[in-house]
């Protein structure tokens, strides 16, 4: 089951931003990530989509260093970042 956590997703949108190397380098496209926060608070990615694989992986890198509280649950979030030059 996807939540809608405003709390959980205000987070992770403010923590992954488009990077200025990428941005440099005219790397463009979409992330979808599937990721469960663990009870411990704690961020397991579960599935992750994208067309660049530098892109996947600076998404992979920044969740992996988030932490929520504690929870009684685990729960899962569903989740797109488009990195679009402007």
């Amino acid at each position: 089951m996807s939540y809608n956590d405003p709390t959980v997703e205000n987070a992770v949108q403010s923590e992954i931003v488009y990077p200025q190397n990428l941005k440099a380098n005219n790397v463009e496209g979409d992330v979808l990530v599937q990721f469960t926060v663990a009870k411990d608070g704690s961020v397991c990615i579960d599935q992750i989509n994208s067309s660049d694989v530098s892109l996947k992986d600076y998404v992979v890198g920044k969740l992996g260093q988030m932490f929520f509280g504690k929870s009684d649950e685990a729960k899962q979030y569903n989740m797109k970042f488009s990195f679009k030059l402007l």
